[in-house]
C-alpha cells in the first residue's frame, strides 16, 4: 500500500479494529496486577502467578501480531494517537475491577485525549 493510500481517512472498521487491539493491550495491565496479587499471596513460583504471567505474554503476542496488521493499513502517527484510548480502558478497569474513583480531572483528561484522537483521525 502506498503512502498516499495510507493517508486517506480511516474507515470505521479500521478504527474499531484498532480499538479492539488497544483493548487487548490494556488487558495486560490487569493480568500483571493479578500476578502481583498472587505473588504476594502464594509466592513467585506458584501456579497462580505463572498462569497470570503466561496470560500476559499471550495477550502481548496477540497484540503484537494484530498491531502489525494495523500498521500496514494506517499511518504510524494516526495509529499511535489511537493508543491514547488505552487510558480510557484503564480507567474503566480501575472502576470496575479495583474500585477506583473517577474524578472530574479524570473526565477532563479523557475528554482531552478523545478530542485529540478525533482531530488526528480526521486527517
Amino acid at each position: 500500500m502506498s503512502g498516499e493510500e495510507k493517508s486517506r481517512k480511516m474507515d470505521i472498521k479500521t478504527f474499531l479494529m484498532m480499538q479492539a487491539i488497544v483493548f487487548v493491550y490494556t488487558l495486560t495491565g490487569i493480568t500483571e496486577k493479578y500476578a502481583s496479587i498472587m505473588n504476594k499471596k502464594y509466592g513467585l513460583i506458584s501456579i497462580q502467578v505463572i498462569f497470570f504471567l503466561g496470560l500476559t505474554v499471550l495477550l502481548l503476542g496477540i497484540y503484537a501480531i494484530f498491531w502489525q496488521k494495523v500498521l500496514k493499513r494506517v499511518d504510524l502517527s494516526i495509529a499511535y494517537a489511537n493508543k491514547g484510548f488505552g487510558i480510557l480502558w484503564s480507567l474503566v478497569y480501575s472502576v470496575l475491577l479495583f474500585k477506583g474513583v473517577i474524578t472530574p480531572a479524570n473526565v477532563a483528561g479523557i475528554a482531552l485525549i478523545c478530542l485529540g484522537v478525533w482531530v488526528v483521525n480526521r486527517k
